[in-house]
This record gives C-alpha cells, structure tokens and sequence, in this order.
C-alpha cells in the first residue's frame, strides 16, 4: 500500500519545488539574537519575531535556569489532572492584569489557542466574521466550529459592515481580526471594528500575537493603541514573539468564557502546559517589559531609522510604524534573488511571494529588533541597496566585483601612510552612498554636506547623516573652524585606506561588507570614468584634451610575473605621487589615475597548431 501513496506524497513535493514553495530550515547555532550562525556563516538576523530582544536576556535566563532547580524539568500531566503547578496560575493571573481582563488561560500554543476557542464557544447558530487576512490558526480554528462562516476584505469597514448585516439572524455574531497582519505590519483599525460590534451587537476577537509587549504605550497591544482595551472581548497570543520568544499562547476575557474553556476546550485538556522553565521566563518578561519603556523606545527608534534609511535610498515600503518592514519588489523571481544577495552580505532575510501574498507583490519581510544596533541596520540599508544594484549588474561586472574582494587594492592618496580598516570601519563604510562622499573627498578635497548634496543628488540632511557616520569611525573628519551644522566642512585624513583580504576575516558578514565597499568602489570609479568619456570636448580645457587615455590589454603570465608587474605599477604610481604631491598652480587640475591588474576567471583557451602550408 505505501508504495502508491508514496509516490502520491512524492508527487506532492515535487510540486511544491517546482512551484518555488519549498521551506528550507537553516540551522542555527547558539541562542537567538540579532547576530547568528546560521548553517556556520555569522550573519545578521532581520527576520526573527524577537522585537524586544529578549530571547537571550540573561535575567529571563537565569530565572528558567533556577526555575529547573525549584520546578522541576516537565510536567508529565495535562492541567487538570496534576500538571498545574503555582507558577502556572500566577502566570495567568499577571496576565490577565497586563491585558486589563478578567481572567487567562494558558496554552501550549497560540496556534492551539486559537484552534480551541470557536468550537468550544460558538455553534451551528452563530457566525464568526473573519478578515480575509487573518492568520492560518484562526482560519484552522474557525474551521473546527460548526458556526456560520463569514469572510470581509482585509480592514474593510464596509465588507465587515455587510457581513454583520448578512448575520443579522445569527444567535451571536463574533468580530475576528489579527491586531497587526504579520505579512504587512498593518494595524487593524479596531476603534471602527468596536463600533461597527456595537451597532450590530457582536463580540470582537483580537490575536494580538505581534503587538503584546511593545505596541501601545504600555506595551498591552493593538486595543491599547486604539483605545479601546475595554471593548475587547476576548484576546489571543503568543510568548513566542516579544514576551521572550520561547513558547506557549493564552486567552485572556471575561471570567465566564475562560471558566468554559477550561471545561471544553479540547487543546487545553489534553496537552500538557508550558514547562516550568518556560513559565519562569515569561513572568521575568512580563517584568521586563512593566519596569521600564526602554526597550519599546528603542525598538520604535530602530523601526523608524530602518524606514527612514530605506526610503531615501529609494525603496518601496509598504507605510506604517510597526517593526515588521516589507520591502516590496513585486517581481517574485528578482525578490527571491535579493534576498540570495542578501544573504550572501551577511543579512538573514526572506522572500515572500504568491501564494503566501497576493500575485504581483513579493517582498523581503524585515522584522525588526530593539537587539539591533543603529550600525547594524546601517549595514542592512546598505546590503539592500548592493543587492539591488548587483541584480541590475551584467555578469562581467559581476564576475570583476567577485575577483576584486580579495584586498589588493587601497584607495590611494598622495600620502604614504596606510591604515588597514577594522571590522567596525568597514562596516560603517559598507553603504554605497558612503562610499561616494567617502571617493569625492579623496578626489575633490572638503566639502559640506550642502556641496555634497548637490554632487550627489541627495538632501543635506542626508549627506549630513552619512558625514557624521563616517567620522564616528574616524574615516572623515571636520575641518577645524570651518562652517557650522550642515555647511560644516569635511575632509578626508592624509593615508591610504586599505581593505582586508578575503582570508584575513573570518566573519561572513565582514566578509561581505569588504564586498560592498570593493564593488561600489569600482562602480564609482567607472561613474567617474563614464563621466569623463561623455563629457562634450568643449568643456575640457584645449590644453587638456589630448592628456586621457584609457589603456586595456590581456596578457598571458605567469603567478610570479603578474606579481612582477604588480610592483612596477605600484612603483610608477608612488613615485608619481611623491613628484606631484601638493602641486599647486592655474594649469594644476585633479587627475585621476588608475592601475588595474587582476586574473581572470578562467583559465586562457589555446588553439591547436596551424600547418601554415596545409592551411593556404
């Protein structure tokens, strides 16, 4: 019999792949943060539900580790035989006095407190009205009760007006929404959802799984936002997210439903609760998270920089304030290659695209983390914006970025003093637009962040934002007593800047960042090349034009003599350096000087010899 129905199942898979659907597990090594290793590469994680961070706070750890000692490992018991233990009931109770209802119940899962709320409390003579785009365990869940079932168009007050008309004969009618819909960050508009139950006497449901601990100005959610916790009826939602991200779920309402479920709803009769570790922690989050704003400040702070980073630099991102950030690209095949780029910077990212999101509107769903640091979402803004340029690359260039990341160049100056960038420089170099003030200072000489703006094409504000990052790790620096706020001159340090070698970093993430900053190096230096071969020859000076040449050969050598040949160019354009250095003059103008030597991809392909008598 498996016979046939493993090919069926098989069958089944090779759809999936041959869809693009097929979810892929990447193993993590060590506690989750906003930096990882991930199937061994050290990256960046921007897709976790980790929105405060606490994951690995050691104040949740150490209360799951003397919660071990005192409680004990398992249960082995589901709750109403012998598998409540105190800890259980006091975590129920702060719950319920976080949310602001009567009382809570716990669940292994949201998943499964959601599948255990409709068909314990609503029949055949009720109706459920649903958002289209609610999440698969209310969908499953509705599924499980025999109540009518209603659908309305994502917050559309109208469609859910038309629906509560269309259950008008219902017994009892129930509003069922997400408090935020986890592909677009949006936030159900609950203050016109609680009317609309008003006017048509319904319940109003909420999973408020990606909202509860940092959403409202306590951290009690979407309703809270809203301002309407007290017309709430019955709430949903996870630990797994913000409150520590371990797991377990609950609902929270009033004393009558929860005493109902605890007597008929199947998923908490007969599964085993939270472990006790587990339990311990998230009382130590709910702590956390009722001590102090400071975690939430910093999370909407990194929200807000990652939107506002993202959007000057050209991205289309769906609006909102919520720290989940979809970049959308539309295409599903080029998202899915962003996101391969991305990863291949050292970003942990996912793409998304039909059938998870409608046809036509893939995206790479950022999450972000109050754990990150503002150089980190730097970085992130700056691998978005690489890999958004490599897709457009031809392959050539291509193939050129990949071979210079090897740390044999530097960016030259007329000085001989050489610093090799640390880990942290080059991370905060790693951003495109960096990298082009960072090559007009060298070229042209200081600069405010207005004349920088209009060489770039950015505000002031902008440019000014990247001045001030740049001189935090000590690669710009202010021209002593000149200018104020945005007309404060800059300049480059005398020295060259050199990029570590590929070998010589053991980061992945630094790694890559030593490859944004090669490849946007020499996407500006063939900026400035393009420049100067479509410049009208009436702008060149007549002295001036015929000096350029541009010179490209192919050569056959060998390790040894490429080498040779290295130290020549080195030597002709050090020595031009120490002949020209600080030329002034009316005829001196900036000239840019380039030496280029590198193997090419593939071995050179040899003809087979020519008999020159047979030929002719």
């Amino acid at each position: 019999m498996y016979g046939t129905f493993q090919k069926h199942v098989s069958d089944e898979l090779a759809a999936i792949e041959e869809a693009g659907l097929t979810k892929r597990e990447r193993g993590i090594r060590g506690p989750q943060n906003a930096e990882i290793t991930a199937d061994g590469a050290d990256v960046l994680n921007f897709c976790a539900n980790n929105y405060l961070g606490l994951a690995d706070d050691p104040r949740i750890l150490s209360a799951a580790t003397t919660a071990l000692e005192e409680w004990g490992y398992g249960l082995a018991s589901v709750r109403f035989i012998c598998g409540t233990q105190e800890q259980h009931l006091e975590l129920e109770r702060r719950l319920a006095d976080f949310l602001g209802t009567d009382e809570a119940i716990l669940y292994s899962s949201c998943f499964d407190a959601n599948g255990g709320v409709f068909e314990t409390l609503f029949g055949p003579e009720d109706a459920i009205i649903s958002d289209e785009l609610n999440h698969a365990s209310i969908i499953d869940g509705i599924r499980l009760s025999k109540a009518r079932r209603l659908r309305y168009r994502n917050r559309d007050m109208a469609d859910l007006e038309a629906q509560l008309q269309a259950a008008t004969d219902a017994r009892f009618r129930v509003i069922v929404t997400d408090g935020v819909f986890s592909m677009d960050g949006y936030i159900a508009p609950l203050a016109e959802i609680c009317d609309l139950a008003d006017r048509y006497d319904a319940l109003v449901f909420v999973d408020d799984s990606h909202a509860v601990g940092f959403v409202g100005e306590n951290g009690r959610g979407t309703p809270e936002l809203c301002g309407v916790a007290d017309r709430v009826d019955i709430y949903t939602g996870t630990f797994g997210k913000a409150l520590g991200g371990a797991s377990g779920g609950y609902v929270a309402s009033h004393a009558e439903i929860v005493a109902l479920l605890r007597q008929r709803s199947r998923p908490y009769l007969f599964s085993n609760t939270l472990a006790p570790a587990i339990v311990a922690g998230t009382l130590t989050a709910l702590d956390l998270v009722q001590g102090s704003a400071d975690l939430r400040a910093r999370l909407r702070a990194n929200a807000s920089l990652f939107r506002e980073r993202m959007t000057a630099e050209g991205f289309d991102l769906l609006p909102g304030e919520h720290p989940i950030v979809p970049v959308m690209f539309g295409d599903a095949a080029k998202t899915a290659r962003i996101a391969q780029e991305m990863q291949a910077r050292g970003i942990y990212v996912t793409a998304f695209s039909f059938p998870v999101v409608p046809r036509g509107l893939a995206r790479i769903r950022v999450q972000l983390s109050a754990a990150h640091t503002a150089e980190q979402i730097e970085y992130c803004v700056g691998a978005f914006v690489a890999a958004r340029d490599a897709i457009d690359c031809t392959h050539a260039k291509k193939s050129l970025q990949r071979t210079l990341c090897k740390g044999i160049f530097a960016f030259m100056t007329n000085e001989t003093q050489v610093r090799t960038l640390d880990a942290s420089a080059l991370k905060a170099l790693a951003h495109p637009l960096r990298v082009k003030i960072f090559d007009i200072l060298a070229a042209r000489g200081p600069q405010t962040a207005s004349s920088l703006a209009a060489l770039v094409g950015e505000t002031s504000g902008s440019t000014s934002y990247h001045l001030r990052a740049l001189a935090a790790h000590d690669l710009i620096r202010e021209v002593e007593g000149r200018g104020t706020a945005r007309e404060r001159w800059w300049e480059r340090p005398k020295g060259r800047i050199d990029v570590p070698g590929h070998d010589e970093m053991t980061s992945p993430a630094n790694r890559a960042a030593a490859q944004i900053v090669t490849s946007e190096f020499f996407r500006v230096r063939h900026e400035t090349l393009m420049s100067y071969l479509n410049r009208p020859q009436a702008e060149v000076p007549e002295t001036w034009r015929d000096v350029g040449i541009t010179i490209t050969t192919h050569l056959d050598m060998t390790p040894e003599q490429a080498m040779s040949l290295r130290e020549e160019l080195e030597a002709i354009v050090e020595s031009a350096i120490e002949r020209y250095r600080g030329q002034e003059g009316p005829d001196v103008r900036r000239v840019s000087l380039r030496a280029e030597l590198f193997d090419l991809p593939t071995p050179r392909t040899t003809s087979p010899a020519v008999d020159n008598e047979e030929a002719s």
